[in-house]
């Protein structure tokens, strides 16, 4: 019941900003595992299929402009959270 709660929203999290999950390997293994079942598949597709989502996104970034410009803004991001001294906790 969990698994269906929740991994939409990681299915969504990189359109989101949350960016990679490599830093969560047990949370991307698990979005991977969940995202391999049949049921789970047919279910993004209906009624219509998601225009973003990680596996997207994932897809987006094999083409060399676009990931070139994803890590561009990533090194923006992290450079405005350093100079801001952000720092992202939860609670």
């Amino acid at each position: 019941m969990a698994d269906m709660a929740v991994w939409p929203f990681v299915e969504h999290s990189k359109a989101c900003g949350v960016g990679e999950m490599k830093r969560w390997p047990n949370v991307e293994g698990w979005w991977r595992r969940i995202g391999q079942r049949e049921q789970v598949r047919r279910g993004m597709e209906l009624p219509i299929q998601a225009r973003m989502s990680n596996t997207i996104m994932e897809n987006m970034l094999q083409n060399e402009d676009f990931r070139a410009k994803e890590e561009e803004l990533e090194k923006m991001l992290k450079e405005a959270q350093e100079k801001f001294g952000y720092v992202y906790t939860a609670a």
